[in-house]
């Protein structure tokens, strides 16, 4: 995952880029544009010049990486550009910890999880999710509902195990 940031002014001349506009714009997904027509991309990649020359609206862009040639093949969007990666989370990362802490604080459960302490788990987790903060979410978020279906009201390998059994189960 990217994200390409579009600069305005005379942020997209200086050296030191700093995102500072008090208006911004989160396009989300704009990979989707690979799928479309050229005049419907072209439509899509106007409204973003437009948002960034003609109103002032930095525009942050989440994009995969097959997207990025199409950005930077316009002149106008290409000279404003800034590509950041994204990476997907690891195991064994700190930022994943960090996640997986905030999760458990906003997660509407009774009881303590073991989405920190429990490394089949975040394995499990990654494997599943490729690390991927999106898929990260769903799962997690179908994690807890069955948690409280289940009254276990905690996420644990156990009940990781027990939800995919039965959402493969179910499926075939």
């Amino acid at each position: 995952l990217f994200i390409v940031r579009l600069l305005i002014g005379e942020q997209a001349n200086s050296k030191h880029r700093t995102f500072q506009a008090s208006r911004s714009i989160v396009i989300d997904d704009f990979g989707a544009i690979a799928g479309l027509s050229p005049s419907q991309r072209s439509s899509a990649l106007n409204f973003v010049r437009t948002a960034t020359s003609r109103f002032g609206i930095d525009v942050l862009i989440n994009v995969t990486p097959d997207v990025i040639p199409m950005i930077m093949q316009d002149v106008q969007l290409g000279t404003r550009a800034q590509i950041v990666e994204v990476l997907p989370f690891k195991t064994k990362d700190p930022a994943f910890d960090s996640f997986l802490e905030t999760f458990s604080k906003w997660c509407p459960l009774h009881r303590q999880s073991d989405l920190q302490d429990d490394y089949s788990l975040r394995k499990a987790l990654i494997q599943r999710t490729g690390g991927i903060t999106r898929n990260l979410m769903d799962v997690l978020i179908s994690l807890a509902a069955f948690a409280i279906y289940s009254a276990e009201e905690r996420i644990t390998y156990r009940l990781y195990r027990e939800y995919f059994s039965r959402a493969e189960h179910d499926y075939n």
